[in-house]
């Protein structure tokens, strides 16, 4: 089957509407909302930071801005090849094109591999977490599950309207978990921390476990930054994609990089140098400094972890889709998920086929485990997959 691809890309001829994307459907701010959303930066600092300084401890400063400049290397690589190969395929296309179907083959399912158990985790993940905050909060009891069932019924909504409805509601929500996570961040250092304001963070010799930590705390920072890559598949949508989709990898990287390293930052003064044990035992340390820095108001640190879950479940679930849709069209995948709606041209199979893939797996796994358990452990595999994509 995978001999018989023939890979289509922006320019080329022979592809009729049943198989396109809308043509220029999304600005270069989309294209840069999609995969900043996707990556999750309030959802991000808030499970990721504790992995981290567990071993890098109050030097999270540090490895947080090395896994940018790494992911930086990677997105140089990625924006090469947009530029060449625009196309909803990412790197199944590109490696089609650079080493040969079979090895295409290979890489487009290595993706899925990343890909696939992300909203079914996210779905768990966001409906506990609000079902927990409407309980505490509210007095009002509502199963997870049952919010899960809502939760993919609105993001299926969403993506049917198109990529630049998608677009919008994404930046809506990214914007807001920048704000609230940076004016909470500002708050810390204005109060002086735990121990006063100083560049400690970026200091490695403050490793908790010397260089080994300071290669864990890389790890779980480059894991922070995944969903950038997902510009790559917005190839075929995106207004003079040879230009913007380049622009956006960069962009992206280095704006929420920057706000990576600036939560980091703030988490370890928040805590402060002389409590780094404190810090690298706490396994919820945004909702301690949320209690401390915060008091009353530490539910909108929690809201705005779930704000965030929900602007990837909605990045993400756009940018599957494309994968399973362009692999559908080049017969990789049965040839319906290459088709597109008639009016809107959004993957409509593909989309469907993936969200009750992924709700009914969510809800599965999540009865049977617990839907923390499971958040954790697809967590776990979308790392492996993407890393090894990467």
């Amino acid at each position: 089957m995978a001999e018989k691809v023939q890979l289509r890309t922006v320019g080329e001829s022979g592809v009729d509407q049943r198989h396109q994307l809308k043509r220029n459907a999304i600005s270069l701010a989309g294209a840069i909302a999609l995969p900043a959303a996707f990556m999750g930066p309030a959802t991000s600092v808030y499970f990721s930071t504790y992995p981290a300084a567990s071993t890098a401890g109050i030097a999270i400063g540090f490895t947080t801005l090395l896994a940018t400049l790494a992911c930086l290397m990677v997105a140089s690589s990625i924006a090469e090849f947009s530029r060449k190969l625009p196309s909803a395929g990412f790197s199944y296309t590109f490696a089609t094109r650079t080493f040969g179907p079979k090895t295409g083959f290979i890489a487009g399912w290595l993706l899925l591999a990343g890909y696939l158990p992300l909203v079914s985790t996210l779905l768990d993940g966001m409906s506990f977490l609000l079902s927990g905050f409407l309980s505490d909060n509210l007095g009002i009891h509502v199963e997870w599950y049952i919010l899960a069932v809502i939760i993919a019924a609105i993001l299926f909504l969403v993506f049917r309207k198109g990529i630049r409805s998608s677009a919008q509601v994404a930046l809506f929500f990214l914007a807001l978990e920048i704000a609230v996570m940076t004016i909470f961040g500002l708050t810390i250092l204005f109060k002086g921390g735990a121990d006063g304001v100083s560049l400690t963070p970026f200091n490695p010799a403050h490793s908790l476990q010397g260089m080994s930590g300071i290669g864990y705390g890389l790890l779980w920072g480059i894991l922070m930054f995944v969903g950038f890559e997902s510009a790559g598949t917005l190839g075929e949508e995106t207004v003079n994609p040879k230009r913007n989709v380049p622009r956006a990898l960069y962009i992206v990287i280095i704006v929420v990089g920057l706000f990576f390293t600036f939560a980091a930052y703030a988490a370890a003064i928040g805590f402060g140098a002389n409590h780094v044990t404190a810090f690298a035992s706490d396994q919820a340390p945004w909702s301690t400094l949320a209690h401390k820095y915060w008091g009353r108001f530490s539910w909108v640190i929690i809201l705005t972890a779930a704000n965030s879950i929900f602007a990837v479940s909605l990045a993400g679930f756009n940018a599957i889709s494309r994968v399973l849709f362009s692999m559908g069209r080049e017969r990789v995948l049965p040839s319906a998920l290459g088709t597109t709606h008639p009016e809107t041209q959004v993957p409509l199979v593909a989309g469907a086929v993936y969200m009750a893939g992924s709700l009914a797996i969510g809800l599965v796994l999540g009865i049977a485990w617990g839907p923390i358990t499971w958040y954790n452990a697809g967590g776990s595999l979308i790392g492996l997959g993407i890393v090894v994509t990467y």
